[in-house]
């Protein structure tokens, strides 16, 4: 099995319940397809470093799942074509990047 990393940027202007809901779509079809989600981290509402089919902010979602080569192929195209995800970004990663903890910095 190979780990991911995605990241989704979901449109600003879904209320709180509408949000929980593409977060839950995107999860389920990682689930549906064989995947397994191994961290959710929800980064709430941010600024965009530039403007994305005219949105200035998002809600930013980071997850971390496994799956095999195939998964990816399945799940990019129904990610695509919801018009509440306005940008989405999925890296292969090392498993033992997700396990390390950050250290805080000795100052």
């Amino acid at each position: 099995m190979n780990t991911y990393e995605g990241m989704f940027i979901i449109n600003p202007q879904l209320s709180d319940e509408e949000t929980a809901k593409i977060v839950s779509f995107i999860q389920d079809e990682i689930t549906k397809n064989g995947g397994k989600i191994l961290q959710v981290q929800i980064m709430g509402k941010q600024h965009l470093a530039y403007p994305i089919k005219k949105f200035k902010e998002g809600h930013y979602l980071l997850l971390n799942f496994s799956g095999d080569g195939k998964l990816i192929q399945k799940i990019l195209p129904k990610y695509r074509i919801n018009e509440n995800i306005i940008r989405n970004l999925i890296l292969s990663r090392k498993a033992a990047a997700i396990q390390a903890q950050p250290q805080p910095v000795a100052r």
